[in-house]
């Protein structure tokens, strides 16, 4: 389980797709508290962040790290695609089902 400071090295491995999942995280790290299956956990004055589908961990050194870390987040531009176009993806990807 590797530890990480880089936030969009971070970010690839883990799956912020829509706002909510974005916001829930958000507070997530502001409140010093695991949320929305991200496990947020403090020791020695750092933060780790680990999502729930990778095994790489954030490390937040300081609270310099935190707030660029949030700021971060909330910069991210996620792209919602509506039912149709989940949908087409899904059969094109499974043509068979």
């Amino acid at each position: 389980m590797p530890t990480i400071t880089d936030f969009e090295e971070w970010h690839e491995t883990n799956e912020i797709d829509d706002d909510e999942t974005r916001d829930c995280l958000v507070e997530g790290v502001e409140n010093e508290r695991s949320a929305c299956g991200f496990t947020i956990s403090s020791k020695n004055g750092q933060l780790f962040v680990k999502g729930p589908t990778s095994d790489v961990t954030l490390r937040l050194s300081s609270a310099k790290a935190k707030s660029a870390f949030i700021s971060f987040l909330q910069s991210l531009e996620i792209e919602e695609e509506d039912e149709l176009e989940a949908g087409y993806r899904r059969n094109m990807e499974s043509p068979h089902s």
